[in-house]
């Protein structure tokens, strides 16, 4: 950035105090759950600290290495994979210790802290590039080229102006963004209804207008589950397993390897995209996975993930024996007299059958449900007369096609206003927003920092007393 230059410029060692962070004994009862907020990584998502998932007690501060740190100090994260990406810095509201993996900078008199902290905002990705430790095994900010890096100082009545313009910026760029997200969530929404009314038979009045068709199958009909949606009287609820050509396979996971065989990864099906870059090479044994190559028209299910995606599916369109699948995954093949792959496609993805299957996933934590080929055999099925199948996924593709191009674009918005906010930003600290006053001197850099003294512990009481 090219600050006026008019305005002074100081290392951020010399502008207040830095404090480092500790974890008390996780194994000790006496130092966790009491009324002393503790930051760690995992709060780091809001630009003000005032509340935290991990409080310790007064005995911990006593008894271990952990410091007080007062309100309106500025806490980043100087260790943490997110380094690869982000800067994640925050004020603080309250009296707070941190853990090992932040740091804290406590402004000193010349330094307005919401000033410093748009400042490090406006630097993220020069503190990234300049400051990142190489050759770490977590991504992690050099302290000496953090506490070395440079800040333009104009007078503090102008910070504060700084800040209130970029704040009020901010406000209306806000603004449009909860509209834009408002817009991506009823998007979402209006899925998920034209998805349930689809298969409650909502297109099946204008497709017997065309089409003049009976349900040509003969497979027993099941007793709908329960809170099924009422079908048309000639769709029939039957077993998944009725409309399958063979029998449901679980896939094979190998260690990945140099050479071997091309395998998918989960994130073929989350993302709906079996190009390469969803794949891996693994040392799997041939002889073990010769049924497993894919052939076009695979519904591939996960059947091992986060309750968010267990059950998730995605259709293999694309060349037979590209790939083998995982066994995080089950392949159905479907019975092509029966029901087509891109139909049993959009059943699993209806909320119906999100929740169904959700609802009878299992596992030993919540991060990994999981489901089984029974519970697919048994899955009740929503059979449709092929005809009108194939009239519901044209449909279907079609206003999702829509539905997808305007949510690009809402999500393009989106983009733009991040750019906007940084632009906003930078013009703010090069001196572009905000005129200075003419009557205002920038400060000396010899004045030290009045209030602060280098490595003085500060007790519960006195920033208690400063927070009131």
């Amino acid at each position: 950035m090219n600050y006026p230059e008019s305005w002074p410029v100081a290392e951020l060692q010399e502008l207040g105090e830095w404090q480092t962070g500790s974890t008390p004994r996780r194994s000790n009862d006496e130092y966790w759950g009491g009324d002393i907020l503790w930051v760690s990584p995992k709060d780091m998502k809001t630009d003000r600290i005032d509340q935290t998932q991990d409080r310790m007690t007064e005995k911990a501060l006593e008894e271990t290495n952990s410091k007080l740190i007062p309100p309106n100090s500025i806490v980043m994260v100087t260790r943490s994979g997110i380094l690869e990406h982000s800067f994640p810095v925050a004020v603080t509201e309250r009296p707070v210790t941190i853990n090992q993996d932040l740091k804290a900078f406590i402004p000193g008199d010349r330094l307005d802290e919401s000033y410093a902290y748009y400042y490090l905002r406006a630097s993220e990705f020069d503190i990234l590039r300049t400051c990142t430790k190489d050759g770490t095994t977590v991504a992690s900010i050099n302290s000496d080229s953090l506490y070395t890096y440079e800040m333009p100082i104009p007078p503090v009545g102008h910070q504060e102006r700084i800040v209130a313009k970029i704040e009020e910026l901010f406000s209306k760029l806000d603004s449009g963004v909860s509209e834009l997200e408002e817009s991506q969530g009823r998007f979402n929404l209006y899925k998920k209804a034209i998805l349930n009314e689809a298969l409650e038979g909502g297109f099946s009045e204008e497709f017997y207008q065309k089409e003049d068709v009976e349900s040509g199958a003969t497979i027993a009909e099941i007793e709908a589950p329960a809170n099924a949606p009422e079908l048309p009287s000639i769709w029939k609820w039957v077993p998944f397993d009725d409309v399958l050509s063979e029998p449901l396979r679980n896939g094979k996971s190998a260690k990945q390897s140099e050479e071997g065989i091309r395998t998918l990864t989960l994130s073929a099906v989350t993302e709906r995209d079996f190009s390469k870059k969803n794949t891996k090479i693994t040392e799997a044994n041939p002889k073990d996975v010769e049924d497993l190559w894919l052939q076009s028209g695979d519904l591939l299910i996960e059947r091992s993930n986060t309750e968010e995606y267990v059950g998730l599916p995605a259709v293999y369109r694309g060349d037979d024996d590209y790939a083998i699948y995982p066994d995080l995954m089950i392949r159905a093949r479907l019975d092509d007299s029966l029901a087509i792959p891109e139909y049993a496609d959009y059943v699993f993805l209806s909320p119906f059958f999100r929740n169904y299957l959700r609802g009878k996933s299992k596992g030993t934590s919540g991060s990994m449900a999981k489901i089984n080929q029974k519970h697919l055999r048994n899955m009740p099925f929503p059979l449709a007369p092929l005809e009108e199948q194939e009239y519901i996924v044209k449909r279907l593709d079609y206003i999702m096609s829509v539905v997808d191009e305007s949510q690009k674009s809402v999500g393009d918005e989106l983009k733009r206003a991040q750019r906007l906010r940084q632009s906003i930003l930078k013009q703010a600290f090069e001196g572009n927003i905000i005129p200075q006053e003419p009557t205002e001197k920038a400060p000396t850099m010899d004045a030290g920092n009045a209030n602060l003294e280098p490595g003085k512990q500060v007790t519960l009481s006195e920033v208690t007393n400063d927070a009131e």
